[in-house]
């Protein structure tokens, strides 16, 4: 398996550095900065493994630690150290943009829709998916306390069928699904992960050994592609919103699966440049939409469709999410937790797996 101690999993850095980039690919394709056939559904696939991700981080750091004040306090310092500084200085860089040049690269154009996406009630643009994934911080905190006391399965099963109730009351139209109800279910694909991988970590040890095993994961890797809803669309296949689409949900299981075995096309995620990737993932994620924007007013229509827009495009959002990753990312969030962490003497919880046999 690539390296890792008992929190950390290098592949997985290198499969956010992925996602980031595929949603990247996405919008640059919409913006006609490339053209890549049957790439329908790339952006929320991005989205999509991202949300896995952070189910399955969530429940790897805090579902064997008890569940007492002190551990949910730092919880939540933790988790807004990560998300808050990088979120308000692109929300604040959107309304300054808006309001000094009447340019919207986010999507908001009233101050209420602002006030909307700094509370982490609805975002805008490619925004979007910030809320949604704050909110399923609120959630992981009560599934944290339903774990600590054996009932984990049960809390998982009966907010999938909430879901499901819901979700058949709203409809299937795609452009409102920009909610937790429609992508729930993504991060419960990373909690079961995450159990699997802690309560069976013989097994994969076992699978990651296995000679065959990188043959198997190139074949995976080939079948997640014909997996893509573009493709399958071309192929004459129905269409389905890509939140309710089975196909990418068995694709994006898969993915994190292959990667914390990390053997075969997967080992390409321990590297050290998807590494550096992924520690830049987020700032990828909230910049690149403005670098493509400004890049489309800088270049002439030749200059962004021969290549070199998209790499112009792809290094100044590179280069604008690293600048970020180290005066305000990595900084802020240190302060942050420096600041509001407390220590914590409790043993770790005795919790009840979500998969179980």
């Amino acid at each position: 398996m690539a390296a890792q101690d008992n929190r950390h999993i290098a592949s997985l850095d290198g499969l956010r550095g992925f996602a980031a980039l595929a949603v990247f690919l996405a919008h640059a394709g919409s913006e006609g900065f490339v053209t890549l056939a049957h790439t329908y559904g790339l952006g929320k696939i991005g989205v999509a493994l991202f949300y896995a991700l952070s189910g399955f981080l969530m429940a790897h750091l805090y579902l064997q630690r008890s569940w007492t004040k002190p551990e949910v306090r730092n919880y939540f310092v933790a988790r807004f150290a990560r998300i808050l500084p990088l979120f308000y200085v692109a929300v604040l860089f959107g309304a300054v943009l808006f309001y000094s040049t009447g340019l919207t690269v986010y999507g908001f154009r009233t101050l209420p829709q602002i006030v909307l996406n700094l509370g982490f009630v609805r975002g805008n643009g490619v925004l979007w998916s910030i809320p949604v994934e704050v909110q399923f911080y609120l959630l992981f905190a009560l599934l944290w306390a339903a774990a600590a006391r054996g009932w984990l399965f049960r809390a998982v099963l009966g907010l999938l069928l909430v879901q499901l109730v819901a979700l058949l009351s709203l409809g299937g139209d795609e452009a409102g699904s920009n909610a937790l109800v429609y992508w729930l279910h993504y991060f419960v694909v990373g909690i079961t992960i995450s159990q699997l991988y802690a309560h069976r970590h013989a097994v994969f040890d076992r699978l990651a050994l296995h000679p065959a095993i990188g043959g198997i994961s190139a074949v995976l890797a080939g079948l997640c592609v014909l997996l893509m809803p573009g493709l399958r669309l071309a192929l004459g296949w129905p269409a389905l919103p890509v939140y309710a689409d089975p196909f990418v949900l068995a694709g994006v299981f898969l993915f994190v699966l292959l990667a914390l075995l990390g053997r075969g096309p997967f080992r390409l995620f321990a590297t050290p440049p998807m590494r550096w990737l992924g520690a830049r993932s987020f700032g990828i994620y909230l910049f690149h939409v403005p670098m493509l924007l400004i890049a489309e007013d800088l270049l002439s229509p030749q200059m962004r469709a021969n290549g070199l827009g998209v790499a112009l495009a792809l290094a100044a959002t590179l280069g604008v999410a690293n600048l970020l990753h180290h005066l305000v990312e990595r900084p802020a969030g240190r302060a942050i937790r420096g600041r509001l962490l407390r220590p914590v003497t409790t043993k770790p919880a005795k919790t009840m797996p979500l998969v179980s046999g």
